[in-house]
């Protein structure tokens, strides 16, 4: 209709009539575009982006390019309002519910979008005499943004606080091999910020003001002229990750092996082979 009333306006220049309906046409059609895109925007399925998007190209207001930008952007805005509703009271559970939101929406949004647009070289766009467009780098670029930003939640949330990082580091693993499925396995990119977060948390509790105030108030109230002589060797056949139980004579000592165990024991479930050498060296120092 709307292509019939242009052409018609187009042999019929300056006729009232003919202008009123182009102008109601015109406001009808641009409500429809209004309400497709926001279908899009809305929790919808397959089925029902298939039909916006035919409804969508029969108008011909977009071209395929922009016509896959829109669809992005409208699934984002959707997927964006999903995530910023996630409590963020608890880092711990705001990170969960985040990871497992994008990794159930994110991978539908994938979906629609590649049953929706073909990949092959029909779609090449020409920007210029020699250039061309690939579609292919608008979504890998678009899905490489929202990986992004998914790490910049990550390091935020770990940053918070997080003490217990093995449920954590294991359902960001997950949902980055799950990518793997549309070719997008992001999980080298967690390594160095999980990295970062455990080094952090060892370097507190190691030096966390507790235990050096425990260390300095036993060292101040520590009697010299009654200290016993030094402790005898461990014999062989003692376990040696077990302390002695000399260390008692020893108050200071026994603050030092305290904070040290429980710095160790923090990451132990978690710490990577690239942390052994700073790991040593500071317990040693």
């Amino acid at each position: 209709l709307h292509s019939y009333v242009t052409k018609l306006c187009k042999k019929q220049p300056n006729v009232k009539i003919l202008e009123d309906i182009r102008t109601a046409v015109t406001a009808s059609m641009r409500l429809m575009l209004q309400q497709l895109l926001g279908q899009l925007r809305a929790p919808v399925q397959l089925p029902q982006c298939l039909k916006v998007i035919s409804f969508l190209r029969r108008m011909d207001v977009f071209g395929e390019t922009e016509l896959r930008l829109k669809f992005l952007q409208a699934r984002e805005s959707w997927l964006n309002s999903v995530v910023a509703g996630v409590p963020k009271d608890d880092p711990y559970l705001h990170l969960t519910r985040t990871m497992e939101v994008l990794r159930v929406h994110l991978f539908d949004i994938v979906t629609q979008y590649r049953s929706i647009f073909s990949d092959d070289g029909d779609h090449l766009i020409g920007v210029a005499s020699v250039n061309n467009f690939d579609n292919r780098l608008l979504f890998t670029s678009w899905l490489s943004k929202k990986v992004q930003e998914f790490l910049k939640i990550l390091a935020s949330d770990l940053e918070s606080g997080i003490n217990s990082f093995e449920s954590i580091l294991g359902q960001a693993m997950y949902f980055g091999l799950s990518f793997s499925r549309v070719g997008f396995d992001f999980r080298p990119l967690l390594a160095p910020i999980f990295l970062k977060a455990i080094e952090k948390q060892f370097a507190t509790k190691l030096d966390s003001q507790a235990a050096l105030k425990n260390i300095s108030e036993s060292l101040a109230s520590l009697d010299f002229s009654r200290l016993p002589s030094s402790p005898p060797p461990l014999p062989l056949s003692q376990e040696s990750a077990t302390p002695p139980l000399a260390l008692l004579d020893y108050p200071p000592l026994a603050h030092v092996t305290n904070a040290i165990l429980t710095s160790l024991n923090e990451i132990r479930l978690v710490c990577p082979l690239s942390l052994a050498t700073l790991v040593t060296s500071t317990t040693q120092g």
